[in-house]
């Protein structure tokens, strides 16, 4: 199988499969992804072609010639990038939040590379303020004041989205 390396979602993808054994009819060609069978007939064409490829095709690949399935190719790492998704925005602990505890605001998202992750405080106006960067913001004795709407940002080289959570801080 040639090689292949890290590849963006979205994009077309052929894999090949080589044999240096010589070959006296036309061969069908079985491809695997983590070692199991991927789905559909066994191929005449010695190629598989993702188009267009997805986070659900990442991992190894190999291939074999049908009549001798027991003599696979090496594996070969496919790697797909993609911006983030997924993204989620929680509150922990959950239920009221009381001032003086502690609460920690957490984010996340699905991205290959990971993403970086920058918390805002959303005011009235419109505007924001940089809180903190990475994925938590923790609020070791949380004030009435802490109380708003708060924006995770999730990013990589690939894209952006973002997810919003407003707290309210009840005064003991």
């Amino acid at each position: 199988m040639t090689p292949v390396a890290s590849v963006t979602e979205g994009q077309r993808v052929t894999l090949s499969c080589i044999t240096s054994c010589p070959l006296t009819d036309k061969p069908s060609y079985i491809w695997y992804q983590n070692n199991r069978p991927v789905a559909g007939p066994e191929s005449p064409e010695n190629q598989l072609v993702l188009d267009p490829v997805g986070p659900q095709h990442a991992g190894s690949y190999s291939c074999s010639v049908s009549r001798y399935q027991h003599v696979r190719s090496p594996e070969e790492t496919l790697s797909v990038q993609y911006a983030p998704k997924n993204h989620s925005v929680t509150v922990s602990p959950s239920g009221d939040i009381e001032e003086g505890s502690s609460v920690t605001l957490n984010c996340s998202s699905d991205a290959n590379p990971a993403a970086q992750y920058t918390w805002f405080k959303v005011n009235t106006s419109h505007s924001s303020r940089d809180m903190n960067q990475g994925q938590h913001l923790v609020f070791k004795h949380i004030q009435s004041s802490d109380s708003g709407q708060y924006l995770c940002v999730a990013q990589n080289k690939l894209g952006s989205t973002s997810e919003s959570i407003s707290i309210n801080v009840k005064c003991e």
